[in-house]
């Protein structure tokens, strides 16, 4: 899945703050990463990408058919 979200928007002087709603239709842990060019920073000097966060959310509740309950 591949989203664009912006950092937020300003609405008289109000920081307005984004929300998402994410239907997950299987049980599972899931990672989370930036597709947004970050620079040379990206990548630590052993390759590790630094803008990949494993396992960023755990998902539980589903049924076996992948439908929630």
């Amino acid at each position: 899945m591949q989203m664009q979200v912006n950092p937020g928007t300003d609405v008289n002087g109000i920081l307005d703050s984004n929300d998402i709603l994410w239907t997950f239709n299987h049980n599972g842990e899931f990672d989370l990463t930036s597709t947004e060019y970050s620079g040379p920073e990206q990548y630590s000097e052993d390759g590790k990408d630094l803008m990949l966060v494993k396992d960023f959310v755990k998902v539980v509740g589903c049924k076996d058919n992948g439908g929630i309950q």
